[in-house]
């Protein structure tokens, strides 16, 4: 889901704090998070039903009247009893002051008991049902799911024009929004196999809705639309639209492949359509060529306009506010990640927003969003790095603003994204990528984190638990300090880290390293496991510049490069800098040390850590003179001890 503050102000009151935080990347990027997290406000509570029957059939027939904040309907369910006997059969549906069950049937017989309270509909059945069994129910019901207008429920009404004079009813469930306006089940377990919506509306308003509309009948100044869906679909991706639009009814054309489109647009807005058309068939093509065929082909896709102030990606009709680029390629790019496969439990919701996210940004990189690749990394970093803390992995899904936090679930997903893709390698990525989506065991069905990790190690080779471990359990990032220096033909790459947060303890990672001279470029890769290392490369040249990860494919930021030798401290007592003094630096024959502190110690290591010259004395105070001419040309650790209580480490090179 994509939203932005566009036609939400009247939310602005309650996440005013939270909006402040977030850094939008452009005017249509902004708060990509917040029609999600607006819709995680009441928690589902469940019974020990929730993984005891299969849906296989939902048919949701209902009435609704854009001038009242009121709708009738009734849902037909297919279902089968699993792993034990059946009594009761529950269906999530608020209750209170908002909604009433009038009657519930079962295989076409009237219930007696039925019970509706703690938002669930309790079915009593007549007898115990055994496992394997198939059941029908029907629940009659009716309400006014919410206060018309206060953006508090999951069915909105304007009963009075909008400012561009459009009334309408429109639903929005995710992620537990479903149980508003029908009885449904809502869990992340089940998915439904096939669904039909029967809409009644008011004669001059259209229908819009998931899968293939199969007839509209007009009856007096009502009029009925049923629409067919026939693939699988999670509770939350169900909703319509009804409004006074304009139908736009087309066929798209991409890479050899024809696809039904069908637009539904507010008439004060239908200039949206050629402003989607002119990047829809690209980014058809993009996605179809990275990640496989479209998953809904043999219906359709389109957009069904509202004032929900952004997007989400309702299946084969994603719901919009307009449809400017980012926004029509976020929604589209769910129909593979959220749709196709859905994440398994909210924990794992950057599964579906981390990657549509970067599927946005790959519009740019193929050239034809509206920013540059360049520019979007930079901004997503930029916005990433805004708090030192947090990670992809959701600790707490009871918080509706965590789950759906624009910069860890959407921007810090979508770059972990982009690192899987540089540490695998393209061609094992995006294959790893194809195969998570068609697995069988997963497609059209639910997965988890470890699923894609397991795809993706399998075409990669690569064992990723640790890259797992740091960046998607991790909390923050790393900071790198480059030292650089050219000895001879060879320059010398010194590279540490600190890290933003106290989970990581280091953050593993080929770091890449441009040398820039004469208007040409030289890559290194530094292999970068711990601190305190240094490679060489002969390149008979010195550079003009030299850049950290100038790609931008790690998530770091506030990196540092300096031409010179590295010096630095392992205890705060020595910060004082006019305490010693180590020179020449580079040095030849010998090194001398001025210090005014008495010392103990003098040790000289190589970088791998062997020690290969040392000077031991009860104190040593003033002027010291180490012999270096005996050690071959490279960088090495020159350390001046005081007793156990702290230590002085400077590097020095040895010409």
């Amino acid at each position: 889901m994509f939203r932005n503050l566009i036609g939400a102000f009247a939310l602005c009151l309650s996440v005013v704090s939270l909006q402040a935080q977030q850094v939008g990347i452009n005017p249509e990027e902004k708060d990509l998070w917040y029609g999600e997290m607006n819709s995680a406000g009441v928690e589902v509570v469940h019974g020990h039903y929730i993984d005891n029957y299969n849906i296989d059939y939902h048919r949701i027939e209902v009435s609704v009247f854009p001038d009242s904040a009121w709708i009738e309907g009734n849902v037909t369910t297919g279902l089968t009893v699993e792993k034990r006997a059946m009594d009761t059969l529950f269906f999530d549906l608020i209750n209170g002051s908002d909604m009433h069950v009038d009657s519930v049937y079962v295989n076409g017989a009237k219930i007696s008991q039925v019970n509706h309270q703690n938002n669930q509909i309790e079915i009593i059945l007549p007898q115990s049902i055994p496992v394997g069994t198939r059941l029908t129910s029907q629940v009659f019901y009716r309400g006014n799911p919410h206060s018309s207008n206060d953006w508090s429920g999951y069915i909105y009404f304007n009963p009075y024009a909008d400012n561009r004079g459009n009334y309408m009813v429109w639903t929005m469930s995710e992620p537990d929004g479903a149980r508003f306006w029908w009885p449904c089940k809502v869990d992340l377990h089940d998915k439904i196999d096939s669904v039909d919506m029967i809409i009644h509306a008011p004669a001059s308003f259209e229908a819009a809705t998931i899968g293939l509309l199969q007839s509209r009948q007009v009856n007096g100044a009502r009029a009925t639309t049923h629409w067919k869906h026939r693939y699988p679909i999670v509770n939350y991706l169900i909703a319509f639209s009804v409004a006074q639009y304009k139908i736009y009814d087309y066929t798209l054309n991409y890479r050899g492949k024809t696809l039904k489109m069908q637009d539904y647009l507010l008439p004060s807005d239908t200039f949206w359509l050629d402003s989607a058309a002119l990047h829809l068939e690209k980014t058809f093509a993009l996605f179809d060529s990275l990640f496989g065929p479209y998953p809904f082909d043999k219906e359709k896709y389109g957009h069904m306009q509202t004032d929900i102030g952004g997007g989400m990606e309702h299946q084969t009709m994603s719901t919009m506010l307009d449809l400017n680029q980012p926004l029509v390629a976020h929604e589209l790019a769910h129909q593979w990640f959220g749709n196709l496969v859905t994440c398994g439990r909210w924990e794992d919701i950057w599964l579906n927003e981390g990657f549509a996210s970067y599927l946005t940004g790959l519009t740019y990189e193929a050239g034809f969003g509206d920013l540059g690749w360049q520019e979007w990394k930079k901004a997503t970093i930029r916005d990433i790095a805004s708090s030192n803390r947090g990670s992809v992995w959701i600790d707490d899904t009871t918080s509706r603003n965590r789950v759906f936090s624009s910069r860890l679930t959407y921007k810090k997903g979508a770059y972990l994204v982009h690192m899987l893709r540089y540490v695998c390698g393209d061609e094992d990525f995006y294959q790893g990528v194809r195969n998570y989506l068609n697995d069988p065991q997963l497609k059209y069905s639910f997965v988890r984190t470890e699923n894609l990790k397991g795809h993706l190690e399998a075409t990669s080779g690569l064992d990723l638990t640790e890259f797992f471990d740091d960046w998607y359990y991790g909390q923050g990032y790393p900071r790198y300090s480059l030292f650089w220096r050219v000895v001879g033909d060879k320059i010398l790459l010194d590279l540490d880290q600190d890290q933003s947060h106290s989970s990581v303890d280091f953050f593993e990672m080929n770091v890449p390293i441009a040398l820039y001279h004469q208007g040409k470029r030289q890559d290194i890769i530094f292999a970068h496991t711990g601190n305190n290392q240094t490679v060489s490369r002969v390149i008979g040249y010195k550079p003009d510049s030299v850049v950290i990860d100038p790609d931008l494919w790690i998530l770091s930021y506030q990196n540092t490069v300096k031409e010179g030798v590295h010096q630095y401290l392992t205890t705060p007592e020595l910060e004082d800098d006019n305490l010693w003094m180590a020179y020449p630096n580079p040095a030849r024959d010998f090194l001398t040390i001025e210090t005014d502190e008495n010392y103990y110690q003098v040790e000289i290591y190589s970088t791998s850590g062997q020690l290969v010259s040392g000077i031991e004395s009860e104190p040593l105070s003033g002027t010291t003179k180490l012999s270096v001419g005996h050690l071959e040309s490279g960088v090495y650790l020159l350390k001046i001890k005081k007793g156990e209580s702290y230590t002085r480490i400077t590097r020095f090179v040895k010409e």
